[in-house]
């Protein structure tokens, strides 16, 4: 199964369904400076002519009529996100890495996992059961 870049986008806004179905998973919500992240999103959204596309947003693609109207969206999605993430691992903190990109060292990263049992597999696994979407791993 193809992955397109809207099924893939959304597995950010469904962390809630992957921690029922799998309890004992863990996230990382890797971060870093709002304003940073805006502008390359900015520039992978530059077509050939150097034009923003207006592309990337929840709202859908080419939605917005300008660019500080995407900005502005993308804005209050990075917030809607952190903090939705945020208050629902809030009182599961063993679950949740937040790692800034820019300044945490990867060790951090690695004693997130310091405990766990890794498992090799091969081939495709399905690892996310909705109706009419499925995400898998190789």
């Amino acid at each position: 199964m193809r992955i397109s870049k809207r099924s893939a986008y959304l597995c950010i806004q469904i962390f809630k369904k992957i921690n029922e179905q799998y309890p004992n998973s863990r996230f990382i919500l890797n971060t870093r400076n709002r304003d940073n992240w805006i502008q390359s999103r900015l520039n992978l959204n530059q077509n050939i002519d150097n034009r923003i596309t207006y592309r990337s947003c929840t709202c859908g693609d080419n939605v917005h009529g300008t660019k500080e109207e995407l900005i502005q969206c993308w804005k209050e999605e990075w917030n809607r996100h952190h903090n939705k993430v945020l208050s629902y691992l809030e009182d599961k903190p063993d679950k949740l890495l937040y790692f800034n990109i820019t300044k945490d060292p990867i060790d951090k990263l690695v004693h997130f996992f310091s405990d766990w049992t890794w498992r090799s597999n091969i081939g495709r696994k399905e690892i996310l059961h909705l109706p009419n979407f499925r995400y898998y791993y190789y």
